[in-house]
């Protein structure tokens, strides 16, 4: 659906939100799932669906508005939200995905 609207809007941007698994539970492979942590802010994710700027962007947002976040480069390098598709429309869309801590 967001490709589509992607399409359609032709925007600037395109900022992804989404749910993340964390690894502060038991049983849980930090070297497969990285270290996002319940309790510790929402995740600004790096990995190579994401522009650098933009990430670095919403990084200085919310360190200057003391809101609390992790810097996660993801547990896989590309792939798991639309982003990856969303990024090659047309001429290409920056993309940053934020997630938020799920078990």
């Amino acid at each position: 659906m967001s490709i589509v609207a992607a399409n359609r809007n032709n925007p600037n941007i395109a900022l992804i939100l989404d749910v993340g698994i964390v690894s502060n539970i038991p049983n849980i492979s930090k070297n497969k799932y990285g270290t996002f942590e319940l309790g510790k802010g929402t995740g600004i994710i790096r990995n190579t669906d994401n522009n650098e700027s933009f990430v670095k962007t919403l990084v200085k947002i919310a360190e200057g508005n003391d809101i609390t976040s992790q810097k996660n480069i993801g547990y896989k390098s590309t792939g798991g939200t639309e982003s990856d598709a969303i990024q090659l429309e047309k001429e290409g869309f920056p993309t940053a995905n934020i997630n938020v801590s799920s078990r």
